[in-house]
């Protein structure tokens, strides 16, 4: 689970952001221009360095459009605080790149274990990059019961995650931090990869209700969903959910043609073409792949899900986003599907992120908004009156 994120002079994203606490389900609300998509293309950012690297990271989104233009700082920092659910303890990653016209490298690369071990009191520093010498990077090495740095020329060009085979060729790093680093970078980089983006509102539905292609991809759901047939051909554990929506007694045909793949569904014993599908019963279907038959996705990015559906199925889409056991950041307008998370946000379960000219905060149930809901108020109620207690709206 992503457990804190920070990220600051990023596009719109203003400079001087607080560290956020996150949760599994993270609900992000503000207006147009906020800095919504901006704060999960940054966290998105790590992925895509881990992938391809410094140089091509920054280029896809263009060198003059990753900066906060507003600011005269040269630099983006962020940091990241994950927890891989695996044999290793939460891991904080930290950085300063330094961006300008088309040159880019890194002025700090920091990796820490986030929380002190048994005997520490602060921090296990994993590897520290570029902060004191630019190209040096420090390491920890036990020996004779003592943990010494050893400082080892590292790259600023590019990400340390993607360094290994040059740094092997130091013995010194070889023999007796690669085991121990390779694991650790090992285990980031498997579990990065499992994190998914799906913009709803860019998903043309008219290409699901036509023969499907089917093709055999089926490790990783792709943004555009164009691998659907491939999640659906041999799993349809999602109907009796789906049937929650409907209302009806339905079920789907499954007729593979080639390299394509037919869906019917049947309804009431009579079956019916996919484009006889409403634009939100298809929708749901959709959403419920996600959630549940793309299973080695561990964090999902989720922009707008409540297009086309009605709003006595956002209390059902609410239960399945709590059990498809992904960690979830949902980007809204929809006032109605806060008023769905309205109980959560008051026993802690949910997450509610704010977001104003650039800035970012962790909605909290202080006093004030505590009396508004006793009154009878739901969250949606204040965001569609754009109450200042949960944002207001930019002007």
């Amino acid at each position: 689970m992503i457990e804190k994120f920070r990220v600051t002079n990023y596009k719109n994203l203003a400079i001087g952001q607080d560290e956020l606490n996150l949760k599994k389900i993270n609900i992000l609300i503000g207006s147009n221009g906020s800095g919504k998509s901006n704060f999960i293309d940054s966290i998105v950012f790590f992925k895509d360095l881990l992938k391809f690297g410094l140089q091509q990271t920054v280029a896809k989104r263009k060198f003059d459009e990753v900066l906060n233009k507003y600011s005269d700082e040269h630099k983006i920092s962020f940091s990241i605080s994950l927890n891989t659910e695996k044999q290793y303890s939460t891991l904080k990653y930290e950085a300063d790149i330094f961006i300008h016209q088309m040159t880019t490298y890194f002025l700090k690369e920091n990796i820490s274990y986030d929380k002190p071990g048994p005997n520490r009191k602060k921090p296990f520093n994993f590897i520290k990059c570029h902060d004191k010498m630019p190209e040096m990077g420090s390491f920890p090495i036990r020996e004779e019961g003592k943990t010494k740095a050893k400082n080892i020329r590292i790259s600023r060009s590019d990400t340390i995650f993607r360094q290994s085979e040059n740094l092997t060729k130091n013995i010194i790093f070889a023999t007796k931090i690669f085991p121990t680093f390779s694991k650790v970078i090992d285990d980031i980089k498997e579990y990065v990869s499992t994190w998914r983006y799906f913009s709803m509102s860019e998903i043309n539905l008219d290409d699901f209700k036509k023969p499907l292609k089917i093709t055999g991809k089926r490790d990783e759901l792709n943004s555009s969903l164009n691998n659907f047939a491939d999640f659906i051909i041999n799993n349809m554990d999602i109907i009796d959910r789906l049937k929650n929506y409907f209302n009806l007694d339905v079920r789907f045909e499954i007729l593979p043609q080639g390299e394509y793949l037919q869906i019917f569904p049947v309804i009431n014993d009579k079956r019916f073409l996919m484009s006889s599908l409403s634009d939100g019963q298809m929708r749901i279907l959709l959403l419920l792949t996600i959630f549940y038959l793309d299973k080695l996705s561990m964090v999902v990015f989720l922009d707008e899900p409540e297009l086309n559906l009605h709003t006595s199925w956002l209390l059902k889409l609410k239960h399945d986003i709590y059990n498809s056991n992904k960690q979830l950041f949902i980007s809204t307008h929809a006032a109605d599907l806060l008023d769905v998370f309205t109980e959560d946000f008051l026993d802690g379960k949910v997450n509610i992120l704010v977001f104003e000219s650039g800035r970012v905060k962790v909605l909290q149930n202080n006093e004030i908004l505590s009396k508004e809901i006793d009154r009878g108020f739901e969250l949606g109620d204040l965001y569609r009156s754009g109450d200042p207690l949960i944002g207001g709206w930019d002007i």
